[in-house]
């Protein structure tokens, strides 16, 4: 009876919890952002910044992969060495 009854309080126990533990996540779609213009991936910062011309900042090199950080009005842009990784809608 005893075991019984703690079965029971250890199932109710691990009920409460996942309902304690759900979240909410909202995430921008692609479609919303589909008409801001951005680099590809691989691309060099020559070339990006010919197309997007000068950033508004740009971080200093950091890191071995060197990383360096490109900040534009709508987008941030990532470098390893002299090539896009990866690109950031800014938040409005």
């Amino acid at each position: 009876m005893k075991q019984k009854f703690i079965s029971i309080m250890f199932g109710f126990l691990i009920i409460q919890t996942s309902f304690v533990t759900a979240q909410t996540l909202l995430i921008p779609t692609v479609e919303e952002n589909a008409s801001i213009d951005r680099p590809e991936r691989g691309d060099l910062m020559s070339h990006v910044e010919k197309e997007f011309g000068k950033p508004v900042t740009k971080s200093i090199t950091i890191g071995e992969p060197p990383i360096t950080k490109w900040v534009y009005s709508e987008i941030t842009v990532v470098f390893e060495h002299r090539h896009v990784i990866h690109v950031v809608i800014n938040k409005k």
